[in-house]
């Protein structure tokens, strides 16, 4: 009978242990996600190329955009943002072409230095 008690004591005990690690888990998860109104890391994307074409458009799936480098002439490129994901975009390139997505518009920033570049939203 002792066992049997000290075995539903231990249970009990683990299970608060492992509930308590899981709320401090989601608090901190609240807490970066007030701080940045957001849960996803901000991404930066910088386009050097010549003559580049780039689409920023929302993502449907919710997963992450990592970043990237757009470097070569005469490319195009879709990219698929999840609403809530900051994005900065380096626009260096010449004749460029950035065009985002209205909805997400408000979450991208871009810094044009680009010659002749171009930036829409639509």
């Amino acid at each position: 009978m002792k066992k049997i008690i000290s075995t539903i004591f231990a249970s009990v005990v683990a299970a608060l242990i492992v509930w308590g690690i899981q709320s401090m888990a989601v608090a901190d998860l609240d807490t970066r996600k007030s701080a940045n109104n957001n849960i996803y890391p901000t991404a930066t994307l910088t386009i050097s190329g010549i003559n580049s074409d780039v689409e920023i458009y929302q993502s449907k799936n919710g997963i992450p955009y990592r970043g990237g480098d757009i470097s070569s002439t005469s490319s195009e490129q879709i990219i698929y943002l999840p609403k809530g994901q900051l994005l900065e975009v380096e626009l260096t390139g010449t004749s460029s072409d950035l065009k985002i997505d209205k909805s997400i518009a408000d979450q991208v920033s871009v810094n044009n230095s680009g010659t002749s570049s171009d930036v829409t939203v639509f």
